[in-house]
């Protein structure tokens, strides 16, 4: 059975960021490989952005952690930065959505939907009204404006000898109705 876990400031400690780099580096192959989007080389240089090391560095940022485990092994996660990050704010940005990853043998399991879900319930609870993204792959692209994303643009970054230009999306969401008694 997979139990999921989220928090609002992860403790990521060397073997968790290790199992998150894990799972986010198969996820991407596994959808690389059918979508043949990057060669092995671009791949990776955006999964290197996943390393362990860059990965205990963002508990320095406000973040919302949904994780998801079969048996204590990692199988899912996914991320969203919110606050006062400086290249969100100037934007009207309240939160960006890092992504979800699932372990190829999970997909079709729902395990990313509701790791999904999970973030965004909570992003909404604690009064977040926008949330921004990017999609590296064009499946990825159309799954986003089926969930009532919007293109706003493209988002362009180097990482090493590589330039990314991806779409980027943009998510309202509803606030939480509150009913007076």
């Amino acid at each position: 059975m997979i139990e999921y876990l989220l928090t609002t400031s992860p403790v990521l400690g060397r073997d968790l960021a290790e199992e998150i780099h894990r799972v986010v580096k198969s996820s991407l192959e596994h959808a690389n490989k059918r979508q043949n989007a990057f060669s092995q080389r671009e791949l990776e240089a955006y999964v290197s952005m996943y390393s362990p090391d860059e990965m205990i560095v963002l508990k320095k940022n406000p973040i919302i952690s949904a994780f998801a485990f079969d048996n204590e092994v990692l199988v899912g996660n996914g991320f969203l930065a919110h606050g006062k990050i400086p290249d969100f704010a100037a934007n009207g940005i309240d939160a960006f959505l890092y992504g979800v990853y699932v372990h190829p043998k999970y997909k079709g399991s729902f395990t990313g939907i509701k790791i999904y879900e999970t973030i965004i319930e909570h992003a909404r609870n604690c009064g977040i009204r926008t949330i921004d993204a990017f999609s590296i792959f064009e499946k990825n692209l159309r799954h986003y404006l089926s969930l009532g994303y919007r293109k706003t643009g493209e988002v362009e970054f180097t990482i090493g000898d590589f330039k990314f230009n991806f779409p980027r999306v943009e998510l309202s969401l509803n606030p939480v109705e509150t009913i007076a008694v």
